[in-house]
């Protein structure tokens, strides 16, 4: 399933966190995904990127 609400900026001024949900309308419970993430900053060691389930699980 593709986001549809990206790209994001990412801000140079402090942490400011930038969240991208999808959401499936498949009725079905997922017992695997797989994430791919294209991510270009000039300081990539500032940036932290979590998968966080449903559950509030992150990874």
């Amino acid at each position: 399933l593709p986001s549809t609400d990206v790209p994001y900026g990412i801000s140079d001024s402090g942490p400011q966190p930038v969240s991208s949900e999808i959401v499936s309308a498949i009725a079905a419970e997922i017992v695997a995904v797989r994430v791919a993430i294209d991510l270009t900053h000039t300081y990539i060691g500032d940036l932290l990127v979590e998968l966080v389930s449903p559950a509030g699980t992150r990874v």
